[in-house]
């Protein structure tokens, strides 16, 4: 089955953001542990993390 690259959402991972930072759920530098079913919804919470690492310098 050919593997179809789906759109990864802005508007998602702006709202993720701005959670993080209002609540302090992590700060840039921090390590977190992320544990994922294997459900879409892990999967897009393991996605949108991956992408932040950098940014957030996550570990």
């Amino acid at each position: 089955m050919k593997q179809i690259e789906k759109e990864k959402s802005p508007v998602l991972r702006s709202l993720v953001e701005k959670f993080v930072k209002e609540t302090g759920l992590f700060v840039p530098g921090e390590r977190i542990m992320v544990g994922v079913s294997g459900g879409p919804d892990s999967m897009a919470l393991l996605s949108l993390l991956t992408e932040l690492r950098p940014k957030w310098d996550l570990g």
